[in-house]
């Protein structure tokens, strides 16, 4: 092939190849995730999801992946607009996946779950956008009682997540692989949404210090 044409096709592949994650998220992993929801569709990332199809936590792959390791999944909701404030909102925090199925890399749960699954539940307006982030996990990880907060099912506890802290005080390197998909409520605001006028990322009460970087 051509010189030319090979550099073509690296300039076309080479955003579908680094768009795992949402466009400027961190942390980010050129690796891609197969994130599948009860309609049984492979999601591709970015791609729309009707929050009814993703009430159930939805079911993780991909080949390679170690039969002797186990891994911790995290789905976070990036920017809640919370009256006003831009903030994270975490969603899903599911440790100890195993690999099932060699062929596929089909992930199982072996435990319950750290903070308890919601499916997106955006209100009327923009899109909502949810990173879905797969992680080795450490054969020490225990769960951060500092962040026992976010277990209970509501806004003002899962809002303000801070990904970074928890990857430091839970042991954990950069994701390994990535997905994302978008979700909406399709009925007509009522009023439009807050301004947004500030950012908000919560601080855990952990003992650890807190050396972890901003990005």
């Amino acid at each position: 092939m051509r010189p030319d044409l090979w550099l073509l096709l690296a300039l076309v592949c080479l955003p579908l190849i680094a768009a795992q994650t949402p466009p400027g998220y961190w942390p980010k992993t050129p690796r891609g995730l197969d994130v599948i929801f009860r309609d049984q569709q492979l999601i591709q990332p970015g791609q729309l999801v009707l929050p009814d199809d993703a009430i159930d936590p939805p079911v993780f792959g991909r080949q390679g992946l170690s039969v002797f390791q186990s891994y911790l999944a995290v789905m976070i909701d990036v920017e809640v607009n919370h009256e006003g404030t831009a903030t994270p909102l975490v969603h899903w925090l599911q440790p100890d996946l195993k690999v099932r199925d060699p062929f596929t890399g089909r992930l199982a749960r072996l435990s319950d779950e750290d903070v308890p699954y919601v499916g997106p539940r955006p209100v009327p307006g923009p899109r909502h956008t949810y990173v879905l982030l797969l992680f080795e996990q450490p054969t020490t990880y225990r769960f951060p009682e500092c962040f026992s907060s976010t277990r209970p099912i509501s806004v003002d506890t899962r809002s303000g997540f801070n990904l970074a802290q928890f990857m430091h005080v839970a042991g954990l390197q950069e994701p390994i692989a990535a997905s994302y998909f978008t979700a909406r409520n399709e009925e007509t605001p009522s009023a439009p949404p807050p301004r947004v006028t500030t950012t908000s990322l919560s601080t855990a009460p952990c003992a650890t210090p807190t050396r972890f970087v901003w990005c």
